[in-house]
């Protein structure tokens, strides 16, 4: 049935609606609830869009009239269902989106590659080939299957060219960082990192009670089940934002050599958890400020957004 011969019926259920007393057709279906005592609530007559895939245009239209055939059983439920049933015929009569160039999809998740993949995606599909079968979908022809550890890369990759790296050029977040001054940059932190370190005396005013790091970091290891259920919970404040793996690296070395700190200073923390949830998320906010030009604040945020993007653009092995 082509979407012309439709629109006949669709106008015949119209008109027969309107020949009710009715003169206009609503757009939203809960004001052409008519006021008789009799009309039936529109609550009851939703109509649902088909779940079922792989239907065409015409396929959809038999479908949705089917079902209006079945719901109409009187001159109220065709007030009621008028103005859905018009919704409905504009919806499906939509043209059908068209279909993309197999080439143009990763041959593993299906998802549109970026216009300009990098060499490094270039090379990743390329070297997967020879580790994956032919796998064609409906919507990819040229769709492969492979093992996780030979398309997890690609998917990683994929996912930063497409979706990160635009997101991080939005906000600002850097694409390029002098690792070798990440060192110089944190050495020159290291006056009031060791005041934090050496902050015993737990004046809520002092540097340990007015730090933002410090103060979750104890809240979290306080609780009861302090172990694993601990760690996980501030997991998300030990990565450094946009600097990534290779600056959790320069950045966790250069606090071992230019601080000390002992077990005894550390607590209620250990000198672990003390560096990684305390010293290692303000070295980063405190990067991220003086970068973007920021506050405090809007330096935690950012250090929080930019996570995943730092782990895939600067991944430890690049290092």
């Amino acid at each position: 049935m082509s979407a012309a011969r439709t629109v006949p019926d669709m106008d015949e259920l119209v008109q027969r609606w309107v020949a009710l007393g009715d003169k206009t057709l609503p757009k939203d279906g809960s004001k052409a609830i008519p006021s008789k005592k009799s009309a039936p609530s529109g609550r009851g007559h939703r109509l649902k869009p088909s779940k079922k895939k792989g239907l065409s245009a015409e396929e959809r239209v038999l479908e949705t009239e089917r079902n209006i055939q079945v719901k109409i059983k009187n001159e109220d439920d065709l007030r009621v269902l008028a103005p859905l049933v018009q919704r409905k015929y504009e919806e499906i009569a939509e043209a059908e989106p068209p279909l993309l160039n197999p080439e143009t999809l990763c041959p593993y998740c299906d998802l549109p590659l970026p216009q300009s993949p990098s060499a490094k995606l270039q090379l990743l599909l390329n070297t997967a080939l020879q580790n994956s079968t032919a796998d064609p979908r409906p919507d990819n022809s040229l769709g492969r299957m492979a093992l996780t550890a030979v398309k997890a890369p690609i998917c990683a990759q994929h996912r930063l060219e497409r979706d990160l790296i635009p997101k991080a050029q939005y906000f600002g977040w850097k694409a390029v960082i002098d690792f070798q001054d990440v060192e110089r940059r944190v050495e020159s932190m290291a006056s009031f990192l060791q005041t934090l370190v050496d902050d015993t005396s737990g004046d809520a005013n002092g540097p340990r009670g007015t730090n933002f790091f410090w103060t979750n970091a104890v809240k979290v290891t306080n609780k009861a089940n302090v172990g694993l259920a601990g760690n996980f919970s501030n997991s998300h404040f030990t990565q450094p934002g946009y600097y990534g793996e290779q600056g959790q690296q320069i950045i966790h070395h250069t606090l071992l050599r230019v601080l000390k700190m002992s077990n005894e200073t550390a607590l209620p923390l250990t000198v672990l958890q003390l560096i990684s949830f305390v010293l290692m998320p303000e070295v980063a906010t405190r990067l991220i400020m003086d970068d973007m030009h920021i506050d405090y604040a809007k330096a935690i945020e950012n250090l929080l957004a930019s996570s995943t993007y730092g782990a895939l653009m600067f991944p430890a092995e690049d290092s």
